[in-house]
């Protein structure tokens, strides 16, 4: 899991880093990125609990990660030699990059609303089927009540 949202950001659209993959960019071990995003923590009087989550290691157990956004990650690059500090700026870039964009023109919006709607039309059906099986009433088989033919 390289990539993720902070637990205060689960549903956002916040890019974070790991420390699984600053270890990996930086060529440092992770428990050792761990440690210095800690230290870091204290002496910011950042919660750590509000960045911290788990990966599952090589070995298939569950391990302690921070997911660190722009401004912690670089933060905690500060104290990195160059060459470091530059790997991670330029995956910081990357992930920016990779954002959706706002529409900038008449056409582009008409065209990200034409999709839209395009898959909304695509998934009224299945929406139909959970309304109708939400308002279900009586002895209906899970699959009856799905069925739009069946009232």
């Amino acid at each position: 899991m390289k990539k993720g949202h902070t637990p205060l950001a689960i549903g956002s659209n916040i890019n974070t880093m790991s420390s699984v993959e600053l270890a990996e960019l930086t060529g440092k071990r992770t428990d050792n990125i761990n440690a210095a995003i800690e230290k870091m923590f204290v002496d910011l009087e950042l919660g750590a609990l509000n960045f911290q989550g788990t990966y599952l290691s090589k070995q298939n157990k569950q391990v302690k990660c921070y997911y660190l956004p722009k401004r912690e990650s670089l933060l905690l690059i500060s104290g990195f030699n160059i060459r470091l500090r530059a790997k991670i700026i330029d995956r910081w870039q990357d992930l920016e990059e990779a954002e959706p964009k706002l529409p900038q023109t008449l056409h582009e919006a008409l065209r990200l609303a034409a999709d839209l709607e395009e898959q909304k039309m695509i998934m009224l059906p299945k929406v139909k089927a959970f309304e109708r099986l939400s308002e279900a009433a009586g002895a209906h088989s899970l699959r009856e009540s799905a069925n739009p033919n069946i009232s």
